[in-house]
């Protein structure tokens, strides 16, 4: 049992659950500029940050491509340079000039990321810019203060302002070293003049701008970021002083994005997590599946792909709400996260499935191995509205590169896998083959005929009498549904009713079968046979109808059959995944007369105690 601090945790989650992504909203409209663009260019989505740097209204952007904001600074080629890469499903970053709609310019530091279908395609950008107007304004400062000589202008500017040349060591060593921000870490050019990088970086950081600054002494320009520790980062530029077609020193200039570089982790998380598990999405699995694609083909290995689908969670959300619903998916990612170790993943795709990435293995035994531990976190039941709820799961396995080269047909088989084990029972596990696509198909063709059948009136009941062996009579008998085929032979309950469950024809179905038996009932009292109690067995999903109470009332009028002459058969595990609404259903037929029995007691969680809480009249013991 879940004790009462689980219980009190509860409305806890769900509170958390609702804060990530209005807490990121507002520390994006508060630091970062941010825009949405189609895959045509029009502008989406703006915040209000984009309104106050462009001085344009919401309304004025929507639907309006870039040209709006175009300022004529940068050649046509280079934004042809860019659209290639983001078509390319690529991240480009790079400095951008502006127009606003008063005429002024501004310059950002923009981020563009790509959204990718499920065929890997962009259907839709996201900029992520950060205001350097006043970097580029102290950029231009420093060109007209070096010109001059002017060293204490240089001071009072916000940013870092350097130089850098080599020594006669071929080291890079500093010459200049200004500006507001280099006060705040008690530095100036007096202390560092002619002293390495080492002595004022930390070792990556330094191994990062010597990299840069080789580029630059070679005539080139460089713009990078860089992570002083683990809190804060610099955005710099590096220029070269050429005199005689040689580099007489280095140019740079430094600002802190390290506000900028939080939120834009907050974007990355927005982007590539689910906000309600905080696992990995689909995203994640098509940037993680291409790598792990390539790792396996370099060393001739081989890796799973699971599809786990969340039997019944459309019910969870009718009878429980969303919020509930959703404490419930967090709970499955707790349990399911445990797993993700060793190069395993796990991600959620949508309402009821979550997939799983295997590390790359040598054996397929290994693969499902790890299929048969990720399911056993369903064997213990989940809490919702402060009682327990049994989950079930079907798993669905392909394999690389035996059932697919790509991530398109790996999940296809994954997919077809996991149809096939819900044909089988819940909680099962199937690893897809090539006979699969035929079974499935027959499996929806058996779909169509059930349907024909019930409509044609095929199906026929059987009734197998209970007798007492002393005195030689019959006491109750049991209505088996059975379907003949046009041949003489009968395609068995086992086919035919767990497709009808998953489908939902079994509410139908159950409808003709307690119809099918109150009419054979009355045939009973006209041809003089006393009054024998008829057992049905009901599915879960007909305690999921909350008219099930009067639709059986109304047939029992309809044929005059007294509600004392109907037993209902349930079993345990169908009590336990649903308890709450079959509680309610179970006590509603007990009202009316109807026997209540239940069947396969001992297979599940229930205990005599429980039973005590039921309104049981008959149990069949397992």
């Amino acid at each position: 049992m879940i004790d009462n601090l689980e219980k009190c945790q509860f409305n806890k989650d769900i509170q958390e659950i609702m804060k990530p992504l209005l807490e990121i909203k507002q520390a994006i409209d508060e630091s970062t500029i941010v825009v949405i663009t189609n895959k045509q260019g029009k502008i989406m989505y703006v915040n209000q940050q984009f309104e106050k740097i462009s001085k344009y209204k919401k309304s004025e952007l929507i639907g309006h491509t870039h040209r709006i904001l175009n300022s004529r600074v940068h050649s046509p080629q280079f934004f042809k340079k860019m659209w290639s890469t983001i078509l390319q499903g690529q991240t480009w970053k790079g400095e951008i000039c502006n127009k606003a709609k008063d005429g002024s310019f501004y310059w950002v530091s923009a981020t563009i990321i790509p959204f990718l279908d499920q065929y890997q395609e962009p259907y839709q950008f996201i900029s992520i810019s950060n205001d350097i107007t006043k970097h580029k304004e102290a950029e231009t400062q420093l060109k007209l203060s070096l010109e001059n000589d002017f060293l204490q202008t240089i001071r009072q500017l916000q940013n870092l302002i350097f130089k850098i040349k080599r020594n006669g060591q071929g080291e890079f060593i500093f010459t200049l070293f200004e500006g507001k921000l280099a006060e705040r870490y008690s530095l100036s050019t007096k202390l560092v003049k002619n002293q390495p990088l080492k002595n004022f970086f930390p070792p990556h950081a330094c191994h990062k701008i010597k990299k840069e600054l080789t580029k630059v002494f070679q005539q080139e320009t460089a713009l990078f970021e860089v992570r002083l520790n683990d809190k804060e980062y610099f955005y710099c530029s590096l220029s070269p002083n050429v005199k005689n077609g040689k580099v007489l020193e280095v140019v740079g200039s430094a600002v802190d994005i390290t506000e900028y570089k939080a939120v834009e982790k907050q974007i990355h998380h927005l982007v590539y997590k689910d906000e309600i598990t905080g696992l990995p999405n689909q995203r994640s699995f098509s940037r993680d599946i291409e790598k792990r694609i390539k790792k396996s083909l370099e060393r001739n290995q081989q890796f799973g792909v699971f599809i786990i689908n969340i039997n019944r969670f459309r019910r969870f959300n009718e009878m429980y709400g969303y919020i509930t619903s959703n404490y419930l998916l967090k709970s499955i990612g707790n349990r399911l996260a445990q797993y993700a170790k060793h190069g395993t993943k796990i991600y959620r795709f949508n309402d009821a499935v979550f997939i799983v990435l295997t590390k790359r293995m040598n054996e397929i035994k290994t693969i499902l191995e790890t299929a048969n531990q990720i399911l056993s976190a369903f064997d213990k039941p989940f809490l919702m509205n402060y009682q327990e709820n049994l989950v079930t799961a079907n798993i669905g396995i392909s394999t690389f590169p035996k059932d697919g080269q790509d991530e398109i047909e790996l999940l296809k088989n994954a997919d077809i896998a996991v149809h096939i084990a819900k044909t089988h029972k819940d909680s099962s596990i199937a690893q897809y083959n090539v006979h699969f696509s035929t079974q499935l198909q027959e499996r929806i063709k058996l779909e169509k005929n059930i349907y024909k059948a019930l409509k044609s009136k095929q199906f026929t009941m059987y009734y197998q009498p209970k007798v007492d062996v002393k005195a030689n009579t019959i006491t109750s008998c049991e209505a088996l549904i059975r379907w003949p085929q046009k041949d003489g032979s009968f395609i068995p309950p086992g086919s035919f009713i767990p497709v009808a469950e998953e489908t939902g024809l079994i509410i139908p179905l159950s409808e003709w079968i307690i119809e099918a038996v109150a009419s054979q009932y009355a045939t009973f009292q006209k041809e003089g046979i006393k009054d024998i109690p008829i057992s049905i067995n009901l599915s879960a999903k007909h305690f999921q109808k909350r008219n099930i109470t009067k639709d059986i009332e109304r047939i029992l009028k309809k044929y005059n059959m007294p509600a004392k002459s109907l037993q209902v058969e349930i079993t345990e595990h169908m009590l336990m995944e649903n308890e709450q609404e079959a509680m309610k259903r179970l006590y509603e037929l007990k009202e009316m007369g109807i026997l209540i029995v239940v069947d396969d007691f001992g297979t599940g969680y229930s205990s005599l105690n429980y039973l005590r809480t039921l309104p049981v009249d008959i149990l069949k013991i397992d």
